[in-house]
């Protein structure tokens, strides 16, 4: 399906107006983050990446937080988004909280297909990240219809992350 994600000037206003309420002075959370999805996949079983693991450690190693932002509140998402500066995440939900985000903030999509990435292209464009994408591949054995469980080459997208943060 084609959504258009292309936040409006009135929709970034609210996002402002979020912020703001949301404590904006207290932005100081970590500079580089990975939201985890793993408490969700092992809940709900779907679009498992069965590397997160190592994806975690490695992105650990080089100073990343781990967050999964479902287990904060809210007010507490919208200042961890806002005080980072580099954003790495499985595509999901947790990205589209990138709205918080400083304009320029890197923002790195690892997808399991290339089936949402012009939507959320069209969201990080229109916020003024700098943005790029990592694609996995979809195990077509995993008997679910939608949302298979996926790999990823780790240590390539860690490579490539890196060198995405540092530019």
């Amino acid at each position: 399906s084609r959504v258009d994600l292309v936040p409006t000037e009135s929709d970034k206003e609210v996002f402002r107006d979020i912020v703001a309420r949301s404590g904006e002075a207290e932005a100081d959370g970590p500079a580089r983050i990975f939201l985890s999805r793993r408490q969700v996949t092992e809940k709900l079983g779907q679009r498992r990446l069965l590397e997160e693991g190592a994806l975690i450690a490695a992105l650990e190693a080089r100073g990343f937080a781990i967050v999964e932002p479902e287990t904060l509140p809210f007010a507490e998402q919208v200042r961890l988004f806002r005080g980072a500066r580099v954003v790495v995440g499985l595509g999901g939900a947790a990205l589209f909280s990138t709205v918080f985000c400083q304009p320029g903030t890197a923002v790195v999509s690892i997808e399991s297909t290339g089936g949402f990435a012009e939507n959320h292209a069209s969201l990080f464009a229109g916020l003024g990240l700098r943005y790029g994408f990592i694609f996995g591949q979809q195990d077509l054995s995993d008997p679910t219809p939608v949302h298979k469980r996926w790999t990823l080459d780790v240590p390539r997208a860690v490579q490539h992350i890196v060198a995405f943060a540092a530019a």
